[in-house]
């Protein structure tokens, strides 16, 4: 309330400033996402200027670290199935992180929610299920762009969690996950048998 009370104070109509900005974020993933395919990024032609300013300033965030970290893709896109526990889902990518096989998934959000870290626990034991000669070592990270003004953040869980040999780096997340996903299954079952 008090952004949109400041944007009002300078004569700026605050929804037209928050439509532009909740698009800043997703500019800088496309150009994040064409980076890591090799391609140039190329912005509509009614681009907003100021919008590509702010999400230039996240890529070039991203390409910092991403050379601070000796950043390699493995695999974009990756489409996985977990055999055992019945799901599958497309990973958006598998790097090398100085050195060590990690998880990444990118959002455009202006928050963190619980769902976005059951999936990346849920994509890390489909990913060590699947290929038990490159498991994750070096944790899952989950770039977030905020949608507001296009800032670049990333989030990283690594060993602080409890690990094993094939759930991997974030067995609470996985186990609600788990939890979950029975439950959906039990109601969906129950409800075919109540009509």
């Amino acid at each position: 309330m008090y952004w949109a009370w400041k944007q009002g104070t300078e004569g700026l109509d605050f929804r037209t400033i928050k439509e532009k900005a909740a698009n800043a974020g997703t500019i800088a993933h496309d150009m994040i996402e064409c980076d890591l395919k090799g391609v140039p990024y190329k912005p509509a032609k009614n681009a907003d200027p100021e919008l590509l300013e702010l999400a230039q300033k996240a890529f070039k965030n991203y390409l910092n670290w991403k050379t601070n970290v000796k950043f390699e893709v493995i695999g974009l896109e990756v489409p996985l199935v977990h055999r055992v526990y019945k799901f599958g889902g497309c990973i958006d990518c598998i790097a090398r992180v100085n050195g060590l096989v990690s998880l990444f998934d990118w959002k455009t959000s202006n928050s963190i929610h619980e769902d976005y870290i059951m999936q990346l626990a849920a994509y890390e034991n489909m990913w060590n299920h699947n290929n038990p000669n490159e498991l994750i070592e070096g944790g899952a990270y989950l770039l977030r762009i905020d949608k507001e003004n296009g800032a670049w953040a990333f989030l990283h869980w690594d060993k602080f969690q409890v690990k094993d040999d094939i759930t991997g780096l974030m067995t609470p997340a996985f186990d609600y996950f788990l939890a979950l996903r029975k439950l959906h299954t039990a109601k969906h079952g129950f409800k075919r048998m109540v009509g």
